[in-house]
């Protein structure tokens, strides 16, 4: 669920990029109007959240990795007590 939501953050963030390239300072035109305030925000919160989700994405990846290697090693220790191949 977290990978969708990054996904869907980063397509988000793709169509933010396009608009405020429409605007001052990304515009070629020197009459381009500045980037308005809303827009601004929403670019900030975009990148914000998918810092926030992907750095949750990396500990929810390393948790679930030191979980499966807990649980190998229970595997491992149940099969030698009980003597099975």
């Amino acid at each position: 669920m977290t990978s969708q939501y990054i996904v869907n953050l980063q397509e988000r963030e793709s169509r933010l990029i396009q608009d405020v390239a429409r605007f001052r300072p990304y515009a070629k035109s020197p009459s381009a109007p500045p980037v308005p305030d809303h827009l601004a925000e929403e670019m900030v919160n975009t990148v914000n959240g998918l810092q926030v989700y992907r750095e949750e994405l990396a500990k929810n990846t390393g948790d679930q990795t030191r979980l499966r290697g807990a649980f190998d090693s229970d595997i491992a220790r149940f099969k030698e007590l009980k003597g099975i191949d």
